[in-house]
């Protein structure tokens, strides 16, 4: 008589979830056995005879261990229901020689926990601060506002938030937001979070951080005194206001702020990204949007721009100004330009109002009237031009950059370049003589010889191509693909009343462990081409093994004396791998 060793009550689930678990098997002597037979998982609810038997499967000798077995039951049926224990059945199977049915687990749904949901159920919807719950939940406006709404399984299964806002429309906001976003494939149980409304916290309150107070807090009443002081130790504090004024701060002591704030590091005392600031401000600011009604002082530092008039004095760079400036004093003349016009009126200038010797008005007058009366000649021009040094035209983009640019002598443009040439050659329509250091677009003809580091280069390359990229039918890159192979294994169980079919798929030589989907089998016989066995799919042995199995325990074994044509089909890496293998069986 085998004997079974029961695990104990294995915990509280939620709905959706899948409950794992192993169970061992002996003999009458106290060793392994593998139990045999094809059992039916059964599964029963609160102490009735009402049972599913469609959500759980057995797995005999798991992982090729006798005597461990695996039981799984996916909770995700309408017969799984919060409040509930579940006991687990394996109905009819052989142990030590004998027929056996036993309880191998109990589990219980929602039915252990210290505080119960006041609601669950499916999404409908989601997004990075909000969930949208199912037709059951409540369609009045703050109804679960301060509860916490937990993701029990399905996208973003682990997190919880808390509700601050709850509409008509079954949306709840939460905070902080979600890490990844709940969909319509996420279970939420929506739990109270013992908040206490307080109306008051005195000056006697503290709260720190290893005191949590969940609360709705309308008053924080303190004294004057330094004493009297309520702290509060927080991460953030988040205030939403719809209606009005989110805070407001006075103080009524002596020379007391509104508000003090104190950044650390690069942080700002007061961050004010979308709302203006009324009143006066002390101290750094970093942009002004809008207008300032006064300023009392001076204004010192950068300021991103300023629209209106500024009636003190400006310390610092000024970007642009788009109106009239007066200037009484300027003792930084560096950084400005003319505008075009300005260039122009210079040009405009007329000659007989510069005649101060050593001027630059004077020169270009007597110069540029030179040239009139024949003291300089087109060959004078001609000469300083294709005289002046290349080192002074460096302006990209100008006839003079790009002479400058040509270094060395240019054999022929429309033949042979004798020379070497560095850099980048847009084409050469004849024969290049000598080296070329850089990168070639391309070569149109036939290229004598390479070197030995371009030789490596086109080595390396052919040899790091990727497999992908060679799928015409009968080149050579298309014959050197992966070579894929399939080893089946035939063979009948010691009572002669099963045959077992096993299957290990090799990749190059190597076992493929797993990306093996569609696994299927199908038995031919040899004699007149019927199936013996249709197409099935078949089960993979343990974990990422790679190695599939069929048995067939009924009418559709193989008989002796006959032949079969066993066919063996999976999806790997994308394509569909087919094996074949003729197997005979004797007496």
């Amino acid at each position: 008589m085998g004997t079974f060793v029961t695990p104990t009550y294995l915990g509280d689930f939620s709905y959706n979830q899948t409950v794992y678990f192993a169970w061992s098997s002996l003999n009458s002597s106290g060793a392994s056995v593998a139990p045999s037979g094809s059992p039916t998982v059964r599964v029963y609810k609160n102490g009735s005879t009402t049972e599913d038997t469609s959500t759980g499967s057995s797995t005999f000798t798991f992982d090729s261990k006798t005597g461990i077995n695996y039981v799984t039951v996916a909770l995700n049926t309408s017969f799984f229901v919060p409040n509930s224990d579940y006991f687990i059945v394996l109905d009819s199977m052989t142990l030590d020689g004998q027929t056996v049915s036993a309880v191998v687990a109990q589990f219980s749904i929602e039915n252990r926990s210290s505080v119960a949901p006041v609601l669950r159920g499916l999404a409908a919807a989601g997004s990075s601060s909000s969930i949208t719950f199912d037709s059951n939940a409540s369609a009045n406006a703050s109804y679960y506002n301060g509860n916490i709404v937990r993701i029990v399984s399905g996208t973003g299964s682990g997190q919880s938030r808390v509700i601050y806002s709850y509409t008509t429309g079954r949306v709840a906001s939460v905070t902080p937001n979600w890490t990844t976003a709940p969909d319509t494939t996420s279970y939420y149980q929506v739990v109270t979070d013992g908040s206490t409304n307080l109306v008051t916290i005195n000056s006697a309150s503290s709260i720190s951080s290893s005191s949590v107070v969940n609360s709705n807090v309308t008053q924080i009443d303190g004294n004057a005194t330094s004493g009297n002081n309520a702290t509060l130790y927080l991460k953030q504090l988040n205030i939403v206001n719809s209606a009005g004024t989110a805070i407001v701060a006075s103080s009524t002591g002596s020379n007391g702020h509104g508000i003090s704030a104190t950044a650390n590091g690069t942080g700002k005392d007061i961050n004010a990204s979308n709302n203006t600031i009324s009143g006066n401000l002390s101290g750094s600011v970093g942009s002004v949007a809008g207008s300032v009604g006064s300023v009392a002082g001076s204004v010192s530092g950068s300021v991103g721009s300023v629209i209106g008039n500024v009636g003190g004095n400006v310390v610092g760079s000024v970007g642009s100004v788009s109106s009239g400036v007066t200037v009484s004093t300027n003792n930084d003349k560096t950084g400005y330009r003319l505008s075009s016009t300005g260039v122009d009126d210079v040009w405009d200038e007329i000659q007989s109002g510069h005649s101060t010797a050593g001027t630059f008005g004077k020169y270009l007058d007597s110069s540029v009237s030179g040239v009139s009366t024949g003291g300089l000649s087109a060959g004078d021009i001609a000469d300083a031009v294709w005289d002046e040094a290349r080192s002074g035209h460096v302006t990209s983009g100008t006839f003079g950059e790009g002479v400058a640019s040509v270094s060395g002598s240019v054999g022929s443009v429309t033949g042979n370049v004798g020379g070497n040439v560095v850099g980048s050659v847009g084409s050469v329509a004849g024969n290049v003589g000598g080296n070329l250091a850089g990168s070639v677009g391309s070569v149109t003809g036939s290229v004598g010889s390479f070197g030995a580091t371009a030789i490596s280069s086109i080595k390396n390359a052919v040899w790091d191509d990727a497999v992908s990229s060679h799928t015409t039918s009968g080149t050579t890159g298309e014959s050197v693909q992966p070579v894929y192979f399939s080893d089946i294994s035939f063979l009948r169980d010691d009572s002669n009343t099963r045959d077992e079919y096993t299957i290990t798929w090799f990749k190059n030589g190597s076992p493929v462990l797993s990306g093996i989907t569609n696994s299927n089998i199908r038995v031919i016989k040899r004699s007149d081409g019927s199936d013996l066995i249709s197409t099935t799919a078949m089960t993979e042995v343990g974990s990422a093994t790679g190695i599939y199995k069929y048995d067939s325990n009924s009418g559709n074994r193989t008989s002796p004396g006959d032949s079969y044509i066993i066919v063996i089909t999976a999806t790997i890496d994308g394509s569909t791998r087919t094996f074949r293998k003729v197997q005979g069986r004797d007496n």
